[in-house]
């Protein structure tokens, strides 16, 4: 069951073998985001109170001086949770961004002065934009080989795939 409770902050403790560490500008960040947005994601420690995910929340609730925050406790073993916790970090790292979507959505943002809440800078929108830029560049210089041989064409109108 997966169960949420709000809790002292003073009964968690900083995982020591923290794989992730946490610049002060991230700190920053997320002090910018639980200000503007509340706390949305809670902390996940093991039953004895050391956190596995959710180091850099817990720092930044401390500096602003947040008594309680939403905890969610897991009985998992010692081993599954460091394996939970490396990947609840690598997840994002391993994913990418579709800057198709992304790149809309955060111009949208600026206009409306929330860029700041995302994490994005104007030069990271500026290096995406031209990244982007980029890759459509390099896709519509690619040549279509009409001569293509495939497998598979249709019995009725013989259109080739």
């Amino acid at each position: 069951m997966y169960e949420i409770k709000i809790v002292n902050i003073d009964e968690l403790k900083l995982n020591p073998n923290n794989t992730r560490q946490h610049t002060d500008f991230d700190i920053k960040n997320l002090i910018k985001s639980i200000q503007k947005f509340g706390f949305k994601n809670p902390i996940i420690c093991n039953k004895d109170g050391i956190i596995l995910c959710g180091n850099g929340r817990y720092e930044a609730c401390k500096q602003m001086g947040i008594t309680e925050v939403p905890v969610h406790y897991t009985d998992m073993s010692e081993e599954d949770a460091k394996a939970f916790a490396i990947m609840d970090n690598r997840s994002a790292e391993l994913s990418t961004w579709n800057l198709e979507y992304l790149l809309p959505q955060l111009e949208s943002l600026k206009i409306d002065d929330m860029l700041d809440f995302t994490g994005f800078s104007d030069k990271d929108l500026e290096r995406l934009n031209k990244e982007f830029e980029g890759i459509i560049k390099e896709y519509k210089e690619k040549e279509i080989d009409n001569n293509l041989q495939t497998k598979n064409e249709c019995p009725k109108c013989g259109y080739k795939w």
